[in-house]
C-alpha cells in the first residue's frame, strides 16, 4: 500500500460522512478515481453506513446503541 492509499483511508470516513473541506474532497476523490481497491473499501463503506443508517431510522434503537456503533464504525476505518 503506497502513501497515496495511506492518506485516502485515514479519511476515508470523514469522505463518507462528508466532513470535508472541498479541497479535502478532491484529492480524496481523485485518489478512489484512480484506485480500485480503495475505491472498493469506499464503496463497502458507504453501502454499510447507508443499511446501517436506513435500519437505524427505521426501528426503534436507543439513543446510546446508535452511538456506539456510528462511533464503532469509525474507529474500524
Amino acid at each position: 500500500m503506497d502513501e497515496g492509499c495511506k492518506q485516502a483511508l485515514r479519511r476515508l470516513h470523514l469522505f463518507v460522512d462528508r466532513e470535508l473541506s472541498p479541497p479535502e474532497v478532491a484529492e480524496v476523490r481523485q485518489h478512489l478515481d484512480s484506485c480500485s481497491p480503495c475505491n472498493e473499501r469506499f464503496q463497502f463503506q458507504s453501502s454499510l453506513k447507508r443499511l446501517i443508517h436506513d435500519r437505524v431510522a427505521h426501528e426503534s434503537c436507543p439513543e446510546e446503541v446508535k452511538s456506539r456503533l456510528f462511533s464503532s464504525l469509525r474507529q474500524d476505518s
